[in-house]
């Protein structure tokens, strides 16, 4: 394990403050290297998102609790996979699985490794978890911190126009082309943003009154590229016509607008992993 670095604080989501990762209580073993800093962003109670450092092959499972986020475990993890941000999580019908710029990863040792986070406790059956896989420690700017804060408001503006069925200001949160992957389909879809403001305004047009929850998110930036994050969280929805649940990750990156004002985050990627569906006749 790297040198001890100073404590990084992560946004608590849930509080609306900062929590230090790790606690008096822990042993000098159970402290943070630099390869979490700046990457986790929240991190709501009870979920956790695993870091490894590959150069010292430290593997780390974080959770929140109430008195913060600390370490639940702490192993060495011979990871093959290279740097960046990994999402790990079980779908009923295609099984364990990893999730890698929007390719779907599905082979022997991701499924060993998944089950032996399950029966660890880390991974249950409903549940998306990013993995940080950290090449070397890197520093990173007060500007990172300051644009990754801004994630866990990014999202509930965007449930709200969805709420509202704006389409126009739901749609101001994704980019030019947008990567749909929907663990129920043979294939990932790639839209235009015209391609699925059309879309979207033809199921607004008919689904009638919409209820939509969101869980707290998980949010984390890509150890690989910082202008690139992920938000994780649970969703349900119904309409008069359509009502579904599961497990959702939006990929966002920090992208400059055409009127040249400071980057946003715009959604560039989702992977949807549902649990329940049902078609409601009218």
């Amino acid at each position: 394990m790297p040198e001890a670095s100073p404590q990084p604080a992560v946004h608590d989501g849930n509080r609306g403050a900062e929590q230090k990762i790790g606690t008096p209580q822990q042993s000098s073993t159970d402290t943070t290297s630099s390869e979490a800093q700046g990457y986790i962003v929240s991190v709501p109670l009870h979920k956790s998102v695993v870091t490894i450092a590959l150069d010292t092959k430290q593997n780390t499972v974080w959770q929140r609790r109430e008195q913060g986020i600390s370490p639940k475990e702490v192993s060495t993890l011979d990871w093959k996979r290279g740097d960046g941000l990994f999402i790990v999580g079980i779908d009923p019908r295609q099984g364990a699985f990893f999730f890698h710029q929007m390719n779907l990863i599905k082979d022997a040792d991701a499924a060993v490794l998944i089950n032996q986070w399950k029966n660890k406790g880390i991974l249950s059956g409903r549940e998306l978890i990013p993995v940080l896989a950290v090449a070397s420690p890197t520093q990173h700017d007060d500007s990172l911190r300051e644009n990754a804060d801004e994630l866990p408001a990014v999202v509930a503006a965007w449930a709200d126009a969805w709420r509202q069925k704006n389409v126009d200001r739901m749609m101001s949160f994704y980019s030019d082309i947008v990567t749909i992957y929907d663990m129920d389909k043979d294939k990932p879809f790639i839209f235009t943003k015209a391609e699925l403001t059309k879309r979207r305004s033809e199921v607004f047009a008919k689904c009638g009154a919409i209820s939509l929850e969101l869980s707290d998110p998980v949010c984390v930036v890509d150890p690989r590229n910082p202008d690139h994050s992920a938000v994780i969280f649970s969703q349900r929805f119904q309409s008069q016509t359509y009502a579904d649940e599961g497990e959702k990750a939006l990929f966002l990156r920090l992208e400059q607008e055409s009127t040249g004002t400071a980057r946003q985050w715009k959604i560039i990627g989702q992977l949807w992993v549902p649990w329940k569906t049902t078609q409601n006749k009218r």
